[in-house]
């Protein structure tokens, strides 16, 4: 199957099939069926005062896998929230975040 490019941003590539992230080393390429949980806390006031709680930053978002990929076991990226909403729903149920947009954030 071709893969189609669904959005396209500086530096991840999100695939019907995958997730292309470009980092300093290479690129790391995801396949959804090793995404073992997402997260994604959205920019504002109280995530960044509750940020010493948290593994990771606002605006980023964190993939732990199912199995490592070279020697990671996860990688957070920064994204933005409207770019996000672009995603279509397989793809947010993929990165396990049906709980973040059930709520309407």
């Amino acid at each position: 199957m071709k893969e189609q490019v669904i959005l396209e941003l500086e530096k991840v590539i999100f695939t019907n099939n995958n997730i292309v992230v470009k980092t300093r080393k290479g690129d790391v390429v995801i396949e959804y069926d090793n995404i073992k949980e997402g997260s994604y806390n959205k920019k504002n006031f109280f995530n960044y005062l509750f940020m010493q709680a948290s593994n990771y930053p606002p605006g980023w978002l964190f993939i732990k896998f199912k199995k490592k990929i070279g020697k990671r076991s996860s990688i957070a990226f920064k994204i933005k929230h409207e770019d996000l909403l672009k995603l279509p729903n397989e793809i947010v149920t993929a990165l396990t975040l049906y709980d973040y947009y059930r709520l309407g954030n």
